[in-house]
């Protein structure tokens, strides 16, 4: 992970690590905070690109968080940060990957900690490397959530002039992922993608169902998750094989009792640059 610091201003360089040992009992005075895609390293992505994720942080009361406990050790994960002290120095393992974290603060002094989650994506080793901050998820969703306006353009070509189009792929990769709040990999979701420009649910391109049962460790900072490749040929002629348009998503839970968030990366497929769709008030 890439993690960046600031010369104007004191900041706290906060990961999320995690540890067989974390048992809810030990979490209970702490308020859980949904890190999504979170990686300890770089990751490596489609045509050449990289990305990493970054946390800053900042905090002027001294802040107990859970840090996590590699394997072999005998620390117990919880740590103190001193008000205005820039020189802590994160812990940082576990193998990288888009999984997530959860980072799990003092409920006393959560809202005294400042904190700006970045991802950072590069189409290449040496090209411009592009920065969108992400979201901190504090509140987990129960209901139907709504994804708006997504991107879902085909590349088109005419090879010698020929007037039957031949499909290249996508000018972006749009990907759903769904975390569970509280899972034991067995919850599950329904996602149902719709052409926006249709009325009401005339424009439903069907529905699919998405277990919650992918994880990249064992304890419980590390959330169970789903995914889901949202790219969509909507045929139009032989001239046009695929047509251009904005996707409208909606997650239902099916598990009773679920809390879960979702969100859209789309992903530029020439540049890297990563635009994000979160989700609407559920209904």
């Amino acid at each position: 992970m890439n993690l960046r610091t600031s010369a104007a201003s004191i900041v706290l360089l906060l990961s999320i690590l995690t540890t067989s040992r974390a048992h809810a009992q030990d979490l209970a005075g702490y308020q859980q905070l949904l890190l999504p895609v979170f990686s300890t390293a770089p990751v490596s992505g489609a045509n050449g690109s990289t990305f990493g994720t970054s946390l800053l942080g900042y905090t002027e009361t001294d802040t107990s968080y859970y840090a996590g406990v590699p394997a072999g050790s005998t620390s117990p994960g919880f740590i103190t940060q001193p008000a205005l002290n820039p020189g802590f120095t994160p812990l940082n393992y576990g193998a990288p990957g888009p999984g997530g974290r959860f980072l799990y603060v003092e409920k006393a002094r959560v809202d005294d900690l400042a904190l700006q989650y970045f991802l950072t994506s590069q189409p290449g080793p040496n090209a411009v490397a592009h920065v969108t901050a992400l979201p901190i998820v504090r509140t987990p969703l129960t209901g139907t959530s709504r994804l708006l306006g997504i991107p879902d353009h085909p590349l088109i070509d005419y090879p010698n002039g020929q007037p039957a189009g031949v499909m290249l792929g996508f000018a972006q990769r749009n990907t759903l992922r769904v975390y569970d709040f509280d899972g034991d990999g067995s919850g599950q979701v329904s996602v149902e993608r719709f052409v926006s420009g249709l009325f009401g649910r005339q424009g439903s391109l069907g529905k699919v169902v998405v277990n919650l049962n992918q994880r990249y460790g064992d304890d419980p900072t590390y959330p169970y998750f789903g995914q889901l490749d949202l790219d969509y040929c909507l045929p139009f002629s032989l001239h046009t094989p695929c047509s251009g348009f904005d996707m409208r998503v909606e997650i239902v839970p099916l598990t009773p009792g679920l809390r879960y968030w979702g969100f859209v990366s789309s992903t530029d497929n020439t540049t890297a640059e990563v635009t994000l769709f979160t989700p609407q008030p559920p209904r």
